[in-house]
């Protein structure tokens, strides 16, 4: 990883000097050691570029704001989120250099991550370098978890899902670091009509999670930032990782994997689609 490093951080200080990209995003360590992103734009930020096994956050949320020519960092499910945000034109692909990275899984206190261990595409599906060696990859889903809470009977599910939801400070956290939440007028913020109030309200919480849910559909790739940002640990993996088997049984679709594939949710064929 320590090769890798250096790799990106000679890349991304050319990349400066061209003036092929006004910024690049990518990781620093904090003084307390803790990694975090990191915005270079000069040649002497690029030092402070650092990859190892705590580099978690899924950097595509940073590309929905900025307006500049950018170079960024991204993993496997970085750049599956990058590849949703150019099919439903959030970003241009001439505006983005992706800088490849291939990751065997991130860790937290030295233990790998849940989404990690499920992971199908640990090779960036879209970049224009490639940095290290590609890595092996595993060759089918496992929604193990899914099944699991699948089975129970339906009061058990709905009761499971209450119970988790009431404990919802309505922080916004799970939002924010979505990089598939990009919508201008939030509909879970909107006055008029108001879905949901602005004050934490415990029978609210359901309708809260579930209208995430749906309108991540067909666009979420379990990066688990919204798991990890949650202050109250709520398993929001395991509602979104339902609705993603769910679209993939339905409509046979991944995302974050075919860039010319349409997203299922933005299309609608009458011949086939009528039964649903």
């Amino acid at each position: 990883m320590e090769k890798t490093q250096k790799e990106i951080q000679k890349l991304a200080k050319r990349l400066l000097k061209e003036k092929k990209v006004d910024l690049v995003i990518g990781y620093e360590k904090s003084e307390s050691g803790k990694t975090r992103p990191f915005f270079a734009t000069k040649l002497e930020d690029t030092d402070r570029l650092v990859w190892d096994k705590s580099c978690s956050n899924n950097l595509a949320v940073y590309l929905l704001e900025n307006k500049e020519k950018v170079a960024i960092v991204a993993k496997g499910c970085d750049s599956r989120s990058i590849l949703e945000l150019i099919k439903t034109n959030q970003i241009k692909r001439d505006d983005v250099f992706i800088i490849g990275v291939p990751c065997n899984g991130m860790e937290s206190n030295g233990k790998l991550l849940e989404n990690c261990r499920v992971c199908r595409y640990r090779n960036p599906v879209i970049c224009d370098v490639l940095l290290g060696e590609k890595v092996e990859e595993i060759p089918e889903d496992n929604y193990e978890d899914v099944k699991e809470i699948e089975s129970l009977p339906l009061e058990k599910r709905l009761g499971f899902w209450k119970n988790e939801f009431q404990r919802c400070i309505k922080c916004f956290a799970c939002r924010n670091v979505c990089p598939m939440c990009y919508c201008d007028d939030c509909i879970l913020e909107k006055k008029d009509p108001q879905w949901v109030s602005k004050p934490r309200k415990k029978e609210e919480m359901f309708l809260f999670h579930l209208v995430r849910a749906f309108h991540t559909a067909g666009s979420c790739v379990d990066c688990g930032s919204c798991e990890r940002a949650c202050p109250v640990g709520i398993p929001l993996r395991l509602l979104y990782r339902k609705v993603a088997k769910d679209v993939k049984e339905l409509f046979d679709y991944e995302a974050g994997v075919d860039l010319k594939e349409k997203p299922p949710l933005t299309k609608f064929d009458l011949e086939n689609d009528e039964k649903l």
